[in-house]
């Protein structure tokens, strides 16, 4: 599916910087995707904060794209990433199912 015409998408090329000037096409309304209460008339440049896990994404309304809560699933990511695996019990798991499925 090509969305193309549906987001924009600006990405931050400089250390250190944690705010993005964005274009935002004339002719739509954009919601930002990582802000969704927070919606733009189109034909402007808004200033928007770009930290380092949010690439600035926007969304034309009424798009059928739905980027999710992404700010939800960031924290989420985070709080898995802080739980070290138990690696010697998922290799067991791993081997189990080779196991299982070897063909015979």
């Amino acid at each position: 599916m090509d969305n193309g015409p549906d987001l924009v998408v600006s990405p931050v090329w400089e250390k250190g910087v944690r705010e993005q000037r964005v274009y935002l096409p004339a002719g739509a309304r954009w919601r930002d995707a990582w802000h969704p209460g927070r919606v733009h008339d189109g034909g402007q440049t808004v200033t928007v904060a770009a930290e380092p896990h949010q690439l600035p994404l926007f969304v034309r309304v009424g798009s059928p794209v739905n980027p999710g809560e992404l700010e939800l699933e960031w924290q989420e990511s985070q709080t898995i990433a802080r739980t070290r695996p138990d690696l010697a019990a998922l290799e067991r798991r791993v081997n189990d199912w080779f196991a299982k499925n070897r063909e015979p």
